[in-house]
């Protein structure tokens, strides 16, 4: 699909943005000890929980950002060839230096990704689809890519009260959100391209805005053991959350 003038132009903000988040002194991603962010360990906890259970010789993430997955898979799994890929330089640049040596990092669009079809065991995109133009190309291309299953997380809707009030951020202010999808959203995407398709909710709701008001109100080191602590409660949230409660994402395991 070729993008009108107004959704390159729309795409280039998207990229300006995130470039600019990552050219930020520290880290966008808890690199080097996830669970110092309870808001960021419970979806890196979950993610993880489904890797054990499929079976890969080589991973792939698009848009692996500064390399928070690709550290995780490198360390629990040394025995595996991982890749990344991003369409930020310098997201790119921060995961080389976080991550180290890995079997290549790719500066790339989700919506073409240089690589053939069925190239890898299992491909992750997570959080990332909600920033794309053009989603159902990207959506396609990850299929076309991976060989035996994808895990895709993105944002859902809590309930029908903060769908009826999202807008997407276009101008690119907050979070450059451009959506977020129901289950059925999904569903209707992924089974014509899978064998088989699992969607679950996915934590970041139970301890959250707890993880929110202590970095807020607490310092760094104090904040930190409290949130070291609530991420010990990770399992539960998650294992919550796949119980049929409500959370912020979904994560769904496609397999061919």
């Amino acid at each position: 699909m070729t993008l009108s003038k107004q959704e390159s132009e729309l795409s280039n903000a998207i990229l300006s943005f995130h470039q600019k988040n990552y050219g930020k002194l520290g880290s966008h991603q808890p690199i080097s000890d996830p669970k110092a962010a309870y808001f960021q360990y419970s979806r890196y906890y979950g993610i993880l929980q489904e890797l054990d259970k499929l079976s890969f010789q080589n991973f792939l993430d698009v848009g692996c950002a500064e390399g928070m997955f690709l550290l995780g898979v490198k360390n629990k799994c040394p025995q595996c060839s991982v890749y990344g890929v991003d369409f930020s330089a310098i997201g790119l640049q921060k995961a080389k230096n976080y991550v180290g040596q890995v079997g290549f990092l790719a500066c790339a669009d989700a919506t073409h990704l240089p690589f053939r079809d069925n190239s890898f065991d299992l491909v992750l995109c997570s959080e990332t689809l909600e920033h794309i133009v053009d989603d159902i190309t990207a959506f396609k291309e990850l299929q076309r890519i991976c060989k035996k299953a994808c895990i895709i997380t993105v944002p859902s809707f809590s309930n029908k009260w903060a769908k009826a009030r999202f807008k997407p951020d276009v101008d690119c202010k907050w979070d450059s959100h451009l959506r977020k999808y129901s289950q059925d959203d999904l569903q209707d995407i992924l089974r014509p391209y899978f064998r088989k398709v699992t969607i679950y909710h996915m934590s970041l709701w139970y301890l959250s805005n707890v993880d929110i008001i202590i970095r807020l109100f607490l310092n760094r080191r104090i904040s930190s053991k409290i949130a070291n602590f609530l991420s010990n409660l990770a399992g539960l949230d998650y294992r919550l959350c796949r119980a049929g409660a409500h959370g912020h994402s979904f994560i769904c395991i496609c397999q061919k």
